[in-house]
């Protein structure tokens, strides 16, 4: 009792010594709340859309959200790092900041909305309503140039109006939704309701913002500096998002209907756990750049503790998964989802690899090596691309994923006979494998 009041002392009065430290825990705690909001309505919500459409429709629903998702790239053009950089820098102004992005942003998502297009046409085949519903959705590539100015939050560490924003807005639209279970609604009707929150959402954003787009002016120095230093993100960011999401397209063509719903339970239920390195990576990332433009030292100890906190959070996850997968899902979804559990515990296998990238990104985006990223990041498409269309067609849900997962192990190998900076990268990974031994010693 006596080692845990020290314990707490000794915490307050490194709280009182680092007020950033403070303010950092503070805006955990603020995006942690919101996620576990978020979490537990999702969960539950989730299981009852996924029950009321079933495997065959769900897998619809699914399939036309996850293929607009990869398009968004394009509507995040810019590098979030460094335009969080600059709006705490005094270099330009905050206004032309973001007045010159959201251009850039709005121009890049007409790009984006007319690639997915040509990707339907490609792709599709046989049901126009399928595909009509899959445009219609896709007009929510425009909104999300509007995240901009969640990152203007993000930069002062002021986390309260986005912690409410993002509540109202999902708890607004999860309340659709089960509006439409009990309703019996189509998919239209609950693709419609993904598009009104992010509605409400944007709005809310823009009101405690207080911005207009009649402020400030286009930059273009600014601008050139950013799409100059941006575009290889852009690239890699979408060849990741087409990496992890190869599945669907493969499942929905050469697979069932069924199969497909099943494999989309996985990921959603998945996909939902994701708000635990986004929380600790946004948090955690502004004293990173404080440490990057002046305390070198610090700066790798924060970055190799990033990658141990994510690298563990993704280990932690994929055992709790794999002891609950078959009662989650018989409990939740019923027996329609009978080939459900497996896939979600062997898709949670994919959330070590993609939480470390993350940390990866974040530290090569830092670094402006991000061509490297890119290089890697083809590459491990290419192959999993080559994994999918081999062993799909005979092996479903179980193929999918060993063909990522073989795809990065493939890939950090090889790659890291030809990058230093991959091959820094791996080293950064090995390390998180002794954390334990490294936190114990340093509690002692």
């Amino acid at each position: 009792m006596i080692r845990v009041k020290a314990s707490v002392e000794k915490f307050q009065t490194f709280l009182g010594e680092h007020p950033k430290a403070k303010t950092v825990i503070k805006g955990f705690g603020y995006l942690f709340s919101e996620r576990m909001l978020k979490f537990f309505i999702g969960f539950f919500v989730h299981a009852m859309v996924a029950r009321h459409l079933g495997p065959e429709h769900f897998g619809k629903l699914s399939y036309i959200i996850k293929t607009v998702n990869i398009f968004y790239t394009f509507s995040l053009f810019g590098v979030d790092e460094i335009i969080m950089r600059e709006l705490m820098g005094t270099t330009y102004e905050r206004n032309d900041i973001l007045k010159t992005v959201f251009r850039i942003r709005i121009i890049m998502a007409l790009v984006g909305f007319l690639f997915l297009g040509a990707f339907l046409l490609l792709a599709q085949e046989g049901d126009s309503k399928f595909t009509l519903l899959t445009y219609i959705y896709g007009l929510n590539v425009f909104l999300q140039a509007f995240n901009l100015f969640e990152l203007s939050f993000q930069a002062k560490l002021s986390f309260k109006p986005l912690f409410w924003a993002n509540n109202i807005s999902y708890i607004f639209s999860s309340g659709l939704r089960v509006l439409g279970v009990f309703l019996k609604s189509t998919v239209s009707f609950f693709l419609s309701t993904y598009i009104i929150g992010e509605i409400i959402l944007k709005l809310l954003v823009q009101r405690q913002m207080g911005f207009s787009f009649l402020q400030g002016k286009y930059n273009k120095e600014f601008a050139e500096q950013l799409i100059k230093a941006s575009y290889p993100y852009f690239l890699s960011a979408f060849v990741v998002l087409l990496d992890q999401r190869l599945s669907f397209v493969f499942i929905e063509r050469f697979r069932t209907p069924g199969e497909l719903g099943n494999y989309s339970v996985a990921v959603t239920l998945v996909d939902l756990w994701l708000f635990l390195p986004t929380a600790v990576t946004a948090s955690v990332f502004p004293t990173i750049i404080t440490a990057f433009n002046g305390h070198k030292e610090q700066y790798s100890i924060r970055i190799q503790y990033l990658a141990d906190i994510l690298v563990w959070l993704g280990i932690a996850f994929f055992i709790g998964v794999f002891l609950s997968a078959d009662l989650v899902i018989h409990l939740l979804y019923g027996s329609r989802y009978e080939e459900a559990p497996e896939a979600l515990w062997l898709y949670a296998l994919t959330t070590v690899p993609v939480f470390f990238n993350l940390a990866r990104l974040k530290w090569l985006s830092l670094e402006k090596n991000l061509n490297d990223w890119l290089w890697f990041s083809a590459f491990c498409l290419a192959l999993n691309f080559v994994g999918h269309y081999y062993l799909v067609p005979n092996y479903g849900i179980r193929g999918a994923i060993l063909s990522f997962l073989l795809s990065q192990f493939i890939g950090n190998f090889v790659m890291s006979v030809f990058s230093k900076n991959i091959r820094h990268s791996m080293l950064i990974f090995l390390k998180t494998l002794i954390f334990p031994l490294r936190l114990v010693k340093v509690l002692r």
